[in-house]
């Protein structure tokens, strides 16, 4: 995607005092890089390629606005704030996963279930009530029109982005359900799972290598790769692997933006390994074998 790098690299991280910023930050670090994959349930490809464009815009959006003024999306300065940053993702999750359908544009679900969605962002644990951050995504253009029967929900601004949001939430269901919505990564929802690559691309260059060096070498020795669902792409939030060869762990690895780590089965975790320490577990790995 053209821009990626500056958008992934250009703002430095803000200093430790900033911790909304720095979480803000790990959010749009961790987004997938847009690639359509439309798939085939009797949508008109056409809306659904440009409601995926349009979804993820959105997404990428709403988290620049939130870097840019936390406070004014309610993300208090001191801990615990990630679920204040979840808030705005996770009730659009909600919606979609529940709608009946999406026409035009038009996202549509029962009263009970639109209440039900509401209800659920109970479980971010937030203090006080939501009514504040619903008028936040009222203020970005979400309009929620409850009928008698059922509610009717468009975007001003992006008129057909619920397109993109059913792609997400109607994806077959697998552990990586709602991390494919969260990273608004549509090739990882419409496969199932996401892929090495989709790790290395959310790491820094100098890491990124050294992540495709150990892949390689794990795979030359007939290793499988294993990767943990994530449940949250805020700050603290890092992909959990390890490498698997006849049921039997070889080793382990942790990655985000700001760290590659390797965790082999004996000894303690090696954050950013050297060229040297990575051939030294890999060594000692052959050995055991």
């Amino acid at each position: 995607m053209p821009g990626r790098e500056a958008v992934l690299w250009g703002r430095p991280i803000p200093p430790k005092d900033d911790a909304p910023r720095r979480s803000v930050l790990h959010c749009l670090r961790m987004l997938a890089p847009f690639h359509e994959a439309v798939p085939k349930d009797g949508h008109l490809e056409s809306d659904m390629a440009e409601g995926e464009r349009q979804f993820y815009a959105f997404i990428k959006g709403l988290y620049g606005e939130m870097y840019s003024d936390p406070a004014f999306f309610l993300i208090p300065k001191e801990e615990p704030f990630k679920g204040d940053i979840q808030f705005y993702a996770a009730y659009l999750y909600e919606l979609g996963i529940r709608a009946k359908s999406v026409e035009k544009g038009v996202l549509a679900l029962s009263t009970a279930a639109w209440q039900e969605a509401r209800g659920a962002m109970g479980r971010l644990g937030l203090k006080g009530d939501n009514g504040p951050r619903y008028e936040r995504l009222k203020g970005l253009g979400l309009d929620e029109r409850p009928e008698p029967k059922l509610v009717y929900i468009t975007c001003r601004d992006f008129p057909k982005m619920f397109y993109g949001l059913w792609a997400l939430c109607k994806a077959p269901e697998s552990p990586y359900h709602y991390m494919n919505y969260l990273r608004a990564d549509y090739r990882s929802a419409l496969r199932g799972a996401p892929l090495p690559q989709d790790i290395f691309l959310t790491l820094t260059p100098d890491r990124a290598h050294s992540a495709r060096v150990l892949h390689r070498a794990m795979l030359e020795i007939g290793a499988q790769w294993e990767l943990t669902p994530l449940e949250e792409i805020v700050w603290g939030a890092r992909w959990q692997g390890a490498y698997v060869k006849d049921g039997k762990k070889l080793l382990g690895f942790t990655a985000d933006p700001y760290a590659f780590s390797l965790l082999p089965r004996a000894g303690e975790e090696i954050v950013d390994p050297t060229y040297e320490e990575m051939r030294s577990v890999l060594s000692k790995l052959k050995e055991e074998m």
